[in-house]
Formats: C-alpha cells, sequence, structure tokens
C-alpha cells in the first residue's frame, strides 16, 4: 500500500458514552449524526473560508477516519510554505471546536487529544508521532475536551515569538479573522476563570484545551440547550467519575459564557 509522509496535526477522538448509546433503540441515527457532523464541518471549513484576500487556509485538507467510537482526524503540512504550520493548526482547531459544538447540541461528548509529529496515511490508514501524542493525551483528558500537545503550540508560536509564553501561545493561534464562523477562540484562556466564582471541578491543570462552548453565546438558544442537556445527564448519572465530567462541563459553560 502507498503512503503519504508529512508532520501532520492530528486528533483522536473519543465518543463518551458510546457503548450506552448502541444500546438505544435507534443507536444508528445517533452514528450516523456524528458521522454528518464531521463531514459537514470540514467541508464547510473549505466552503466557508475564502482565501482570496486574507490567506489563511493551509495547503492541505483535514482527512477523517472512523473506527467504532473514535475519530481520527489529521492535515498534512508544507514545510516548504511561509506559516503554512500555524495556518493548518488554526483550521485544525477550528474544526474541532465546531464538532464539538455540534455534537454537544446533540448531546454527544467527545474527549481527545491533538498532537504534531512525522505521520505516515493513507485513505483508510494512519500512524505516527502525533498520534501517538494525540492518543496519550486523549488518556490524561478525563473530561468531555482535547488537549492540545503544549510542545507542539510552543514550537509554532517560537517562528514568530522568541522563547514563547503560553500568552503568547494563546495570542499566536487565537488570531481573529473577518468570518463569522471562525472565531479567533480555538484555545481556552484560563484567564477568563472568575476568580471570585468557586469552581468544583474546572481548574488549570493542563495549558492548552480547545474552547468549543465559546461557539454558544451567552443566553443563547445554543447555550440553554447545550445547557439542558448537562443537566439532564447530571440527573440520570449513577457513577461518581462519569458524574465529574458532567459537573466539570457545568462549569467550563459557566466560566466560557457567564450564562448562569
Amino acid at each position: 500500500m502507498n503512503y503519504s509522509r508529512n508532520k501532520c496535526w492530528t486528533a483522536y477522538l473519543d465518543i463518551l458514552g458510546f457503548k450506552e448509546q448502541l444500546r438505544g433503540k435507534h443507536w444508528e441515527d445517533k452514528v450516523d449524526a456524528i458521522f454528518e457532523i464531521v463531514e459537514k464541518t470540514i467541508s464547510e471549513s473549505l466552503s466557508n473560508l475564502t482565501d482570496s484576500e486574507h490567506k489563511i487556509l493551509p495547503k492541505n485538507e483535514i482527512q477523517s477516519l472512523f473506527i467504532s467510537d473514535s475519530i481520527f482526524l489529521w492535515i498534512a503540512v508544507d514545510e516548504k510554505k511561509q506559516h503554512d504550520s500555524i495556518k493548518a493548526c488554526r483550521l485544525f482547531l477550528h474544526v474541532i471546536e465546531m464538532i464539538q459544538f455540534r455534537c454537544a447540541l446533540e448531546n454527544i461528548w467527545l474527549r481527545g487529544g491533538v498532537g504534531y509529529g512525522e505521520t505516515i496515511f493513507s485513505s483508510t490508514n494512519i500512524a505516527g508521532h502525533g498520534l501517538l501524542q494525540a492518543v496519550s493525551l486523549e488518556k490524561q483528558a478525563v473530561y468531555p475536551r482535547v488537549l492540545v500537545n503544549a510542545s507542539s503550540l510552543y514550537e509554532v508560536a517560537a517562528q514568530y515569538v522568541s522563547n514563547p509564553t503560553s500568552h503568547d501561545v494563546l495570542k499566536e493561534i487565537n488570531k481573529t479573522y473577518e468570518y463569522v464562523d471562525y472565531s479567533g477562540r480555538f484555545l481556552f484562556s484560563y484567564s477568563s476563570v472568575d476568580p471570585h466564582k468557586v469552581s468544583r471541578v474546572l481548574s488549570d491543570d493542563y495549558p492548552f484545551i480547545i474552547d468549543y462552548l465559546n461557539r454558544a453565546p451567552a443566553n443563547s438558544s445554543e447555550a440553554r440547550k447545550i445547557l439542558k442537556n448537562i443537566q439532564k445527564n447530571i440527573r440520570e448519572v449513577q457513577e461518581i467519575s462519569v458524574y465529574q465530567k458532567y459537573r466539570w462541563l457545568s462549569d467550563y459553560l459557566e466560566n466560557s459564557q457567564s450564562i448562569f
């Protein structure tokens, strides 16, 4: 089989509660909804973000692979093209952010990791350093969130700032563009957490996570729907570990949008 070899941004996303969903009467509808969200989001990222003026799109497109309750995403970086790595990073985080947000509206929650490194891939297989990083981060994520490899982000930011701090990384990655759907808030900033609010679970335990609930403006119908989903899950939960996941979500939503 012929493989391509490139440095890639790679994501591994795990669908939480997938076994329980398969026990449902219409489980295939839920699976189909996830497939549709991923495919639609990737497609829209190319059609909605025109590249004629702002030059924001990288050279390559995002590819995806589904295996049971796992979603694999990757985008190859053209190291010969200036700024392609950070363009690919922003687009990649944007697409994952939108996938997480749209899944949250359907009460589907994802946990995962994003890595960066040498990768070999075909249309049906992928392996490499970026994927290993992503899988390792998914195991550490615990809550419905996606961790982004810190050293990779510092490496990208170092192309623009000497000895970048975490603030520099956020500034370089969270760049705002003149597109409604390109938020410029791809990474969550812990500085947005209100120090006067008691957070039961939310803590600065990893520097960079994708800020997907920023897509729901305060008091919007989307924010209310997501809150309703979280509250429903908290009421029905029977295990402490599962409760903590939704408690984290509640804290994250509160500090992200202050809608409570």
